[in-house]
């Protein structure tokens, strides 16, 4: 059934689309350097520009999505990755 008001038309639908994600992010490539390294802890440089803080959440966001045993932080102002026990 299309209901339509002006220059929209809107559609019934069952139930929504899956949401799909990129199958790589700008983010893959530390994640996995410091996933395949045989070290606990790292400091992540952030670039000129760059919100550690910010950094950290995308970070974690992409982390929880692959369900890496990886956990970002911020401490000082400095942000780290570290393996997750």
């Amino acid at each position: 059934m299309k209901l339509s008001e002006g220059k929209y038309v809107l559609n019934t639908v069952e139930e929504k689309e899956p949401r799909t994600y990129l199958k790589e992010s700008q983010y893959d490539m530390p994640l996995d350097g410091f996933a395949k390294a045989d070290v606990d802890l790292v400091e992540v440089t952030v670039l000129e520009g760059e919100n550690p803080y910010t950094l950290r959440q995308k970070l974690a966001k992409r982390i929880e999505r692959r369900g890496l045993a990886i956990k970002a932080s911020v401490s000082n102002g400095k942000l780290y990755l570290e393996r997750a026990e």
